[in-house]
């Protein structure tokens, strides 16, 4: 079996951007990702998209600690696969670990991942705005991703 993730990294933590890649990379294969801004009237609206269990507001911890400025944020959305998923309670561990480890390593929250494929695909029609509804009964699963991720920023 496989499972689908999303990793997004935000602008504060594009100084680790190579590091990431590669730890991706070496874990996961790298299917699709993308670099994309939003302006400052709708980063915290698509925050509320992205964890629907919470509520941001323009002044919001969350919005400074992404790297959100007067101009908005960056962010770059990592579409990958997980060809040995490791499943415990509904949650993909090999994701969840990670993202932890980032968060444990740099003590601050700039790495995302998506728990779960489920939670990947909202993820994915939320920042992407690709819909993969039906992802589980496509015979073509990944016809969407181009895998050319030489757009993302590796400063």
């Amino acid at each position: 079996m496989s499972e689908l993730g999303i990793y997004i990294v935000w602008q504060s933590g594009e100084r680790y951007i190579n590091n990431i890649i590669d730890d991706i990379d070496e874990r996961f294969d790298i299917l699709d990702a993308q670099s994309l801004h939003w302006s400052n009237d709708i980063v915290f609206k698509n925050l509320n998209k992205l964890y629907p269990h919470r509520k941001f507001k323009k002044k919001s911890s969350k919005v400074k600690e992404i790297g959100a400025r007067e101009d908005g944020v960056r962010l770059h959305a990592i579409v990958v696969l997980d060809r040995n998923e490791n499943i415990v309670d509904g949650v993909n561990l090999n994701f969840k670990n990670l993202k932890f480890n980032y968060r444990e390593k740099y003590k601050t929250n700039f790495f995302h991942s998506a728990d779960n494929e489920k939670e990947a695909i909202d993820n994915i029609k939320q920042i992407l705005n690709i819909d993969l509804s039906n992802y589980a009964d496509s015979q073509n699963k990944f016809i969407i991703f181009d895998n050319n991720y030489s757009k993302l920023l590796k400063s």
